[in-house]
């Protein structure tokens, strides 16, 4: 889905997951987003991400972003795999910052 689809819907008021590095993300991040990094989803077990996910997004499909889009669609996988519906914000925070907002670093 691309930011204009995901802005365009009313799942826009969803939080979206932002799988970025914790300390890329700590730098610049946009609002209402929760922060896992990709490669600590893939640590945890199925239950603490589902019970992770409950506590944000109970039975809503999960947005999912990142820096380009990879590791998004990366974590979608993941994610669905456990049995998350999820999908990924095609372009991450560099499609955001080139069609919403060239002040984000």
């Amino acid at each position: 889905m691309t930011w204009e689809e995901h802005l365009a819907s009313n799942k826009q008021s969803t939080a979206i997951l932002d799988v970025r590095p914790a300390n890329i993300y700590n730098i610049v991040h946009l609002v209402n987003t929760l922060n896992i990094p990709y490669e600590l989803l893939l640590s945890m077990s199925k239950d603490q991400v589902l019970k992770q996910i409950a506590e944000t997004w109970q039975d809503q499909e999960v947005p999912v972003s990142c820096a380009r889009g990879v590791s998004s669609r990366l974590a979608v996988k993941y994610l669905e795999g456990v049995g998350v519906r999820s999908y990924s914000i095609k372009g991450g925070i560099v499609a955001y910052r080139q069609h919403y907002d060239p002040m984000i670093p």
